[in-house]
């Protein structure tokens, strides 16, 4: 659980560094009614264990991405 938490502050601190904000939401399984209450957000990052990982995001409004899309987005050494 503390590997959970380590990596949301870096999530956090990359969107900060790279001129963004984020949001911290915590749902249960993952679905489109969930997500289409943040109208707002722009895109999601999803970070779950490994078996809930593989969504088919063409379902939801917007974006849905993996830890590793977001740190390539705010990575600006890559």
């Amino acid at each position: 659980m503390i590997d959970v938490f380590r990596m949301m502050l870096h999530f956090t601190l990359s969107t900060l560094f790279s001129g963004k904000k984020s949001y911290s939401i915590v749902v249960g399984k993952l679905n489109t009614a969930k997500l289409a209450n943040f109208m707002e957000v722009d895109m999601f990052v999803l970070v779950s264990c490994s078996e809930n990982s593989l969504i088919d995001s063409s379902e939801f409004y917007k974006p849905v991405i993996t830890p590793y899309e977001l740190e390539l987005a705010c990575n600006t050494d890559r």
